[in-house]
């Protein structure tokens, strides 16, 4: 068997992989960056179809939560950067009502009888008799706001995005309604909180950039490769053995960083893990989760402004619509129309069996019945079908007891890293983490899994003390 020898082996050419080769091989370091597909960005790459650059969905880039990620891309992407302002709207009853516009705004898209019946739901919840004690978002909300105010503007999407997990069981926000009240607004009334940044032309920009720079300093890229096992010895990373087409070699290192999901992770150790780690339960729904996206491109201008709508109406399978020209740069052409209806699922679920022939006439049907989108003015049309890609994962999937064991199992071992994350923020910042860490030795930063909400969360495992070691022994 061939064996080679690197500095760090990094699993998967996602965003967290990419900004961690890019990282590594920037520093001098000899980086091996092994990808099971053909492309590199993972779910954050985009889709060039003719004159249209659009995301793999909704990519909500959340540039103001890490300034370490944010001066990344800015210095990646230069003016290709663009501001945008982020308007989030909710689709209920062919309606498209305001998210981020305050409880007293959003009642402007209802209705007179739906705002009556918010107005009525509100003022039932401050007077009926009963408990108020708070165990879910449920709760939260409608002994805030009333049952039909949460029927209208959260409870749907909030099921689509969530699988068959109860709301009863669901995490109640901290701070929800203080954050509410000292939320920024403009003019309009609409919330500027969200409002960012995103690339010109699609996130696709950004694993561009990423991939040419990492090259160019001197990251190696093998595509078609699998990881076939991560061997340990002593508490530390000795080796990876490695299939490419029909050949497998040993790579020796003292880092490999893994932006491979969990699961994926404890299975290619040897020895293997304890048996309470070898399958996930079936409550930790993330692992379980599947998307479908069906993009259409048509003729007119968008019929709605917002960058993305949830649906909450519970009558519809779609959860989530994304407009592309709402998004600062020139990723739809003018007087065209992009938009990326997503489906999410969890095992189990009849949509990922459906043709891509049914999940088109699906989207069609329900975007056209809402006055999304004119039939007649579709001219082309692509469909997606992403088993495993969990495009509606939540932060605290990263929280749950079995995620937190599967943490601290691998965060045990010397020179392993950890950097599979929700969001792509998240993901990079990782990725910069794992790699100032594989340099320094030391334990990596969790701050890519911290959060405001923090202290409503079991505690996240605790860090690995400092251990040094030298690239090459």
């Amino acid at each position: 068997m061939e064996r080679s020898k690197y500095d760090a082996v990094i699993l998967g050419a996602g965003p967290s992989g990419l900004t961690a080769a890019y990282r590594l091989a920037r520093q001098g370091l000899r980086a091996l960056v092994l990808e099971r597909g053909r492309q590199v960005g993972g779910l954050m790459r985009g889709i060039r179809r003719g004159a249209f650059n659009v995301d793999l969905g909704r990519k909500d880039l959340h540039a103001h939560r890490f300034p370490d990620v944010h001066a990344l891309w800015t210095a990646l992407l230069g003016e290709d950067y663009v501001p945008c302002e982020r308007r989030v709207g909710i689709l209920y009853g062919g309606r498209v009502l305001e998210k981020d516009s305050g409880p007293r705004g959003r009642l402007r898209g209802l209705s007179a009888a739906q705002a009556l019946r918010v107005a009525a739901g509100a003022l039932w919840s401050q007077v009926k008799p009963g408990s108020r004690a708070v165990r879910s978002q449920a709760d939260f909300y409608t002994l805030r706001y009333g049952q039909p105010y949460f029927d209208y503007f959260l409870r749907g999407f909030m099921h689509k995005f969530d699988g068959e997990l109860p709301l009863r069981e669901t995490r109640v926000p901290r701070f929800a309604v203080l954050r509410e009240r000292l939320r920024p607004r403009n003019a309009r009334g609409y919330s500027t909180a969200g409002s960012g940044y995103h690339p010109a032309l699609g996130t696709q920009q950004i694993v561009d950039a990423l991939w040419r720079e990492a090259q160019a300093a001197g990251a190696e890229f093998v595509f078609d490769a699998e990881a076939l096992s991560l061997d340990v010895e002593g508490g530390k990373v000795r080796s990876v053995a490695v299939r490419e087409g029909a050949a497998v070699r040993t790579v020796e290192t003292c880092g490999v960083i893994a932006g491979l999901p969990v699961p994926v992770v404890l299975a290619l150790l040897r020895p293997g893990v304890p048996p309470a780690l070898s399958t996930p339960p079936r409550e930790e729904k993330a692992l379980r989760k599947s998307t479908a996206l069906v993009y259409l491109f048509a003729e007119g201008e968008p019929r709605f402004p917002h960058s993305w709508l949830e649906v909450t109406d519970p009558r519809l399978r779609m959860a989530r619509v994304t407009s592309y020209s709402a998004w600062g740069g020139r990723m739809v052409p003018p007087g065209k129309t992009a938009l990326g209806i997503e489906y999410f699922a969890v095992e189990g679920d009849d949509l990922m069996g459906l043709s891509k022939e049914a999940l088109l006439e699906l989207a069609l049907a329900e975007a056209a019945a809402n006055g999304l989108v004119e039939r007649e003015r579709v001219f082309d049309s692509l469909v997606l079908q992403m088993p495993r890609a969990n495009a509606s994962t939540l932060f605290t999937d990263w929280h749950t007891s079995w995620m937190r064991q599967a943490r601290a199992h691998l965060h045990a071992i010397e020179g392993l890293y950890d950097i599979h994350r929700p969001g792509m923020d998240r993901a990079c910042l990782a990725g910069l983490d794992a790699a100032d860490a594989c340099v320094s030795g030391r334990a990596m930063s969790e701050r890519s899994l911290e959060d405001t909400d923090a202290p409503l969360l079991a505690p996240a495992p605790a860090a690995r003390p400092v251990r040094r070691y030298a690239f090459g022994n």
